[in-house]
């Protein structure tokens, strides 16, 4: 009984965080199309991160060398 109740918190968390990130995902796309140039930038710069982050750590990684 105690493992059902912790994998059914585990998927409702996943949820949650699945849910905030299409919001955050809206919002940069609502600053893109409306935003200032210097914030539709960052915007889609955040976007780029979320989308791709093995080439965001790839670029990480090159940074420290």
């Amino acid at each position: 009984m105690f493992r059902l109740v912790t994998t059914m918190v585990g998927i409702h968390f996943e949820e949650l965080k699945l849910k905030q990130l299409e919001i955050e995902v809206r919002a940069l796309a609502a600053l893109i199309e409306h935003g200032n140039h210097y914030y539709s930038k960052q915007a889609e710069r955040r976007l780029f991160e979320i989308a791709m982050p093995d080439l965001l750590a790839e670029q990480i990684e090159q940074e420290k060398l």
